[in-house]
């Protein structure tokens, strides 16, 4: 196997993994956690990998920001993402979601046009173990913040929010990367 194809496995093993602890901790209800719509998943996505503005958003939330958060973290960008019609997107999504339905680890329900992604019990049982390990509690405590700072929120209503406060994103040309 060729270093390039370990490092796209490990790219797709990482997107799979933070997708699966937005689901399982930012989820609603908490016992069997489902995400509402792909423009939801995308959008809180975007504050996991976007630290700063999970910072900012905290800042205009709460009036307070992440003292969860250690001062080189808020800078730090793992993945990007690009501007798309609708705010922050990753067009990884498709073969990602994919990826998860086929080994198990998610599901997707329609309910009157609407995509809802939830975990599987071995999803659950990969949220576990994923949160045994060290390289992933930031990301866990980034998505705790998250959940408390948009509770029960639409996508849309998130979108709006980052439309609203984050201007610098949606003066963006699409296809920008942000």
């Amino acid at each position: 196997m060729t270093q390039e194809t370990v490092e796209r496995i490990q790219k797709i093993n990482y997107h799979a993994a933070r997708l699966l602890v937005l689901i399982a901790y930012c989820g609603s209800p908490v016992k069997s956690p489902w995400i509402k719509g792909r423009t939801l998943l995308a959008k809180f996505d975007f504050f996991l990998r976007y630290p700063a503005y999970l910072d900012k958003a905290a800042r205009i939330r709460t009036n307070q920001g992440l003292e969860e958060l250690m001062d080189y973290e808020i800078n730090n960008v793992e993945a990007r993402m690009i501007r798309y019609k609708y705010g922050p997107w990753d067009n990884v999504y498709y073969s990602i979601l994919a990826y998860l339905i086929a080994k198990d680890l998610i599901v997707v329900e329609v309910r009157r046009n609407v995509e809802y992604f939830g975990l599987t019990e071995l999803g659950q049982e990969t949220v576990r173990k994923i949160s045994e390990t060290e390289a992933f509690q930031t990301l866990i405590v980034r998505a705790k913040v998250l959940k408390k700072l948009f509770p029960g929120w639409l996508g849309s209503s998130v979108k709006s929010f980052i439309y609203e406060h984050f201007p610098e994103i949606i003066s963006l040309p699409l296809g920008k990367e942000i």
